[in-house]
Order: C-alpha cells, then sequence, then structure tokens
C-alpha cells in the first residue's frame, strides 16, 4: 500500500479519486472533472488531494485544503475521506490521517478540521481512533450559490 499525494501532473489519477468518492458516497454526479479541471487544482498548493494505492488502483483517499487565516496561522480542512467499502476497517483510512498530520506539521498548519455528521458513528469512531476530538459546540452551515 502506498499512499502519496497528487501534485501536477496527476491529473488522470484525481479523476480516479474523484470516481471513488462518487462511488463510496452514491453520488449522482453525471461528468467527471475533466483533466485540464483537474491539473488547475493539483497546481494549487493549498489543494491537498491524498491516495492510497494498491496493485496501482486507488483504493482510497481524501480531499483538503490548506487555509491560511490574517492572523497568521493555517489549518487544514477536509473536505472528502473515503475507502472502498469492501477494504474499509483495515487501517487504510488511519494511513491516510496520519499522511495528513505529517503534511499538517511540514506545512505549520494548527490542525486539521473533518465535518463528520453527528448520526454518522463509523465517522465518528473513526476520527476518535485517529486522536481526532469532537465538538459539539460547533454547527456548520451550508450555503449553497450554485443552482443546477
Amino acid at each position: 500500500m502506498e499512499i502519496y499525494r497528487l501534485r501536477s501532473g496527476d491529473a488522470s489519477k484525481m479523476q480516479e479519486l474523484s470516481s471513488l468518492f462518487k462511488r463510496v458516497f452514491e453520488m449522482e454526479v453525471s461528468e467527471p472533472a475533466s483533466e485540464n479541471y483537474c491539473e488547475q487544482i493539483l497546481k494549487n498548493e493549498n489543494s491537498i488531494y491524498l491516495v492510497a494505492e494498491e496493485n496501482t488502483q486507488i483504493v482510497g483517499g481524501l480531499s483538503a485544503f490548506l487555509m491560511p487565516f490574517v492572523h497568521g496561522n493555517s489549518e487544514i480542512f477536509v473536505y472528502d475521506l473515503a475507502v472502498e467499502e469492501n477494504l474499509q476497517r483495515k487501517g487504510i483510512g488511519t494511513q491516510l490521517m496520519q499522511k495528513l498530520k505529517e503534511i499538517s506539521v511540514e506545512l505549520g498548519a494548527d490542525g486539521i478540521i473533518i465535518p463528520a455528521e453527528n448520526e454518522d458513528d463509523h465517522a465518528i469512531k473513526f476520527y476518535n481512533k485517529t486522536g481526532g476530538e469532537g465538538n459539539d459546540e460547533v454547527t456548520l452551515f451550508w450555503y449553497l450559490t450554485k443552482t443546477k
């Protein structure tokens, strides 16, 4: 198992990661992102895309973003973390989180933020197991600005 960060030039791998997210999260997105779009995202140094690859297949991954703040500090916000369903609970997600923690230290980020739905017991147990601390005092709000 190899865990690594996607970089400029890895657009086709990013498309594979996107397909993994769609399968695991059962998303109904019809069009995959173009290779050009993926390449543009990968050129942004604040974008963090990690993959877990086994036998040339992407079996897990996460998407995150380094958020610099005006006060001089920064945090990493994780948007998606997924592992192929038949490979869950085998340590792949833990390895992805460990790699992200290493990147966080390298980038000098103060920490990592990951939203989890309150009813998603599996995710909450996973984040607690990997060293995360839940916070009942914060509620995330979504403002959808793009119409279909």
